[in-house]
């Protein structure tokens, strides 16, 4: 598996984290034991993980947790002042407000994009 396949989506990994991997070590075990059902690059197909995968690569390469990678990086380099990786109290009043199937309002957190999964 290369750089090239994670960034394209032909990783062959799925689409989301299995719900039994909560913590990193978890997420590492995952990775180590985990086969392709089919050959890597001949079929596309989006993958969180792949994409969660190229984002700990890079943000190793910096030498710096993802968070401050992105946050630091990333998206001050962009010029995105209210865009977080981590969203800090005085910014929950901008946040945006996400409905159920009930239309009663939740707030989605990106649980498993918390720096102890990307660390």
């Amino acid at each position: 598996m290369t750089l090239q396949n994670l960034a394209t989506h032909t990783s062959g990994l799925p689409l989301f984290v299995p719900d039994n991997v909560t913590n990193t070590a978890q997420l590492m075990d995952y990775y180590k034991n985990w086969t392709p059902t089919q050959t890597v690059g001949s079929y596309r197909i989006y993958s969180n993980l792949g994409i969660g995968m190229l984002g700990m690569i890079a943000a190793n390469s910096l030498n710096q947790p993802f968070a401050d990678a992105m946050e630091q990086r990333l998206l001050a380099g962009l010029g995105m002042k209210h865009s977080f990786v981590n969203v800090p109290p005085r910014a929950m009043a901008d946040y945006a407000q996400g409905y159920n199937k009930e239309d009663q309002p939740v707030r989605v957190t990106p649980a498993r994009l918390t720096p102890s999964h990307t660390a």
